[in-house]
């Protein structure tokens, strides 16, 4: 876990080890200069970070920017967790809204690659960090790169007036195959000033892919792009955050409309069985509950499952409060 002490130009990041069992603490790095080989500092760090299959490396990312630099940029910071040193594979203004995530795989060549997030145009305040509106973003294009800084890899989704990525991805379990959420269009509305969140015909899917060489941020259009859309076929595709088992077997995802894009507000719980990668769609569906979130609340249920995929967690503010909640005893899907 983290210390963050840091401040635009100057303070100190610390990461801290805990014990579970005898609740023992080390302090395994503080960073209190520049990243080693360049002139940056960290500052802002995100709120998610990712832990490598291995267990020796963690990655997080940061602002970068000293409070005076325009169009600062943000990085990827990879801690080396056996020897407390700490590299900066990748930088720039447009990873303000990163979300790293380490491939869950245990292969030796796969552990390393870790999928990034690109918003070309970038929603966050260059002097501050500060996020500005989400909503202005659509250009979002998603990358995977190792955690050395090579090997960087296009994913074959979004970026396109035919569809944009809503800023929602995982690993499907310890594979390289990876999902995301996507909001499909009808017309090519987002060309047009003036384009608002609720103009176009919204499809939320789901999608699943493999890395493909970097070939410009092209999103959709990258070349040798395996895309097997997994919700085909649904009446009605409105999904938005999941996960999956570490198995790749079976995802939880939330289902409904947790923005209120269409007035209701309301949001389900819904267990999905995968088949084979690449060629089937979901299986099975099965409805596990109403999270009971208040209409139009920033609350979202974000859902995921345990490794074995027998319990799932969410959030809701059914109480009033945002906690959250864990699911047991999860059924084989049925169909519905």
């Amino acid at each position: 876990y983290f210390i963050d002490e840091t401040r635009p130009g100057g303070g100190q990041l610390t990461l801290r080890r805990v014990r579970l069992d005898k609740a023992e603490r080390e302090t395994l790095l503080t960073l209190d200069t520049p990243i080693p080989g360049t002139r940056r500092r960290p500052t802002k760090i995100y709120s998610l970070s990712t832990i490598r299959s291995d267990g020796k490396a963690l990655a997080v990312s940061a602002f970068l920017g000293d409070g005076l630099e325009k169009d600062a940029p943000f990085g990827l910071l990879v801690f080396d967790l056996e020897n407390g040193r700490v590299t900066l594979p990748l930088q720039g203004p447009q990873y303000g809204n990163m979300h790293p995530q380490y491939c869950r795989s245990t292969d030796s060549r796969a552990l390393h690659d870790i999928m990034v997030q690109d918003n070309a145009d970038n929603f966050i305040h260059s002097l501050t960090g500060e996020v500005l509106d989400y909503r202005k973003t659509l250009k979002l294009d998603i990358h995977v790169l190792r955690d050395d800084g090579t090997h960087f890899r296009n994913l074959p989704w979004g970026a396109t007036q035919r569809e944009h990525v809503q800023g929602h991805q995982c690993w499907r379990g310890r594979t390289e195959w990876a999902i995301t959420s996507l909001s499909a269009y009808e017309s090519k509305t987002l060309a047009k000033p003036g384009w608002r969140w609720t103009d176009a015909h919204h499809e939320q899917h789901m999608i699943e892919s493999l890395p493909v060489p970097h070939t410009g941020h092209l999103g959709a259009d990258s070349p040798g792009g395996i895309r097997n859309l997994l919700t085909r076929g649904h009446p009605a595709p409105r999904f938005y955050h999941f996960a999956t088992d570490a198995e790749g077997n079976r995802l939880v995802t939330d289902y409904g409309d947790p923005y209120g894009l269409w007035g209701d507000g309301r949001t389900e719980l819904i267990l999905a069985e995968l088949g084979t990668p690449g060629r089937d769609p979901f299986l099975r569906l099965t409805r596990l509950l109403d999270t009971r979130t208040a209409p139009r609340s920033p609350c979202q249920a974000h859902p995921f499952l345990s490794p074995d995929g027998r319990a799932a967690f969410f959030n809701s503010d059914e109480s009033g409060k945002l906690q959250a909640y864990m699911v047991t005893g999860l059924p084989r899907a049925n169909v519905t």
